[in-house]
């Protein structure tokens, strides 16, 4: 599996030592249902037991695990681990995440990978749900999840 690497701004920070490079990695199916099952809750309301996955919740445990390592720690990370960052470095990280995205999709697209297409659709529907309600990510066609990744990449990356 191909992992893709940039360097932190400020580093994280373990012990004494500060660690720069990130490798990101494709996520896979068993990453979502991971990352499904942590950001499921239960409450009471009205006397009733309901449970609810909270979109902001499951975006950020995607991305705990899409985080192969950071320097010589190896991942899935935490967000506990995560709140250490410097917001410009979370920032870049997300951002990173997002480009990965993109790319993989881009490129069975240009393939013409249909078999691939589903994981690809699955998988820019989470990466958008940060942004975008899962219910109407869920709904849109392929076509449309590359067009709403691609407005919200950043600008430099356009």
């Amino acid at each position: 599996m191909a992992i893709m690497t940039f360097d932190l701004i400020h580093g994280f920070k373990v012990g004494e030592s500060i660690h720069t490079e990130v490798g990101l990695r494709k996520l896979a199916t068993g990453d979502y249902i991971d990352a499904q099952l942590a950001a499921e809750k239960a409450v009471v309301q009205n006397g009733k037991a309901l449970a609810y996955t909270s979109d902001v919740l499951l975006g950020l445990e995607l991305l705990c695990r899409q985080v192969e390592y950071i320097g010589s720690v190896q991942g899935p990370f935490t967000i506990k681990d995560f709140r250490k960052l410097e917001p410009e470095d979370f920032q870049l990280i997300q951002e990173e995440s997002e480009n990965l995205d993109n790319q993989l999709a881009e490129a069975l697209a240009q393939r013409g990978d249909l078999a691939g297409m589903g994981d690809v659709c699955e998988q820019l529907t989470w990466a958008l749900s940060a942004r975008i309600p899962i219910e109407t990510t869920r709904k849109m066609t392929f076509d449309k999840l590359l067009k709403c990744a691609d407005f919200f990449r950043p600008k430099n990356q356009k």
